[in-house]
């Protein structure tokens, strides 16, 4: 079985809250038209944080939602080695790497692509030698 790859990779150039990176990216998503509403998805995964916090350790989070404004599903891994996201309050950091699993309400074959993604993830079978290169978030 194939290891479902991210489809997008960003690297933090700049310190950001989690609500700053959810727009950023958002907005470059509405620039490639794979999202209809910059607000609503991030809306929608601000909600989702407010739930259950998606920070799995200091050093990962994985923010996810589903949304009528997503075109496409997608997995979406970005790198904050050298910028920490700042989290919950000013103490709560993510400080290596954030996976973003935005998907698109009706897709099932996609939910399962995310599934399979996040197994991997989970079973260590995931190379991170296979991401494709990272797009600067300014």
């Amino acid at each position: 079985m194939m290891t479902p790859k991210p489809n997008m990779s960003f690297k933090v150039n700049n310190l950001l809250t989690k609500k700053d990176l959810f727009k950023k990216i958002c907005k470059r998503l509405r620039q490639l038209d794979l999202i209809s509403s910059e607000t609503q998805v991030v809306n929608e995964l601000m909600y989702r944080e407010s739930l259950s916090d998606t920070r799995i350790s200091e050093e990962c989070a994985m923010p996810h939602c589903q949304s009528e404004a997503i075109t496409d599903s997608k997995i979406i891994v970005v790198d904050c080695w050298d910028n920490p996201i700042g989290w919950e309050n000013k103490n709560e950091k993510v400080t290596k790497i954030v996976f973003l699993l935005l998907a698109v309400n009706d897709n099932e074959a996609r939910l399962k692509e995310i599934r399979d993604f996040v197994r991997a993830l989970a079973t260590g079978s995931f190379e991170f030698n296979d991401l494709a290169s990272f797009e600067m978030l300014d």
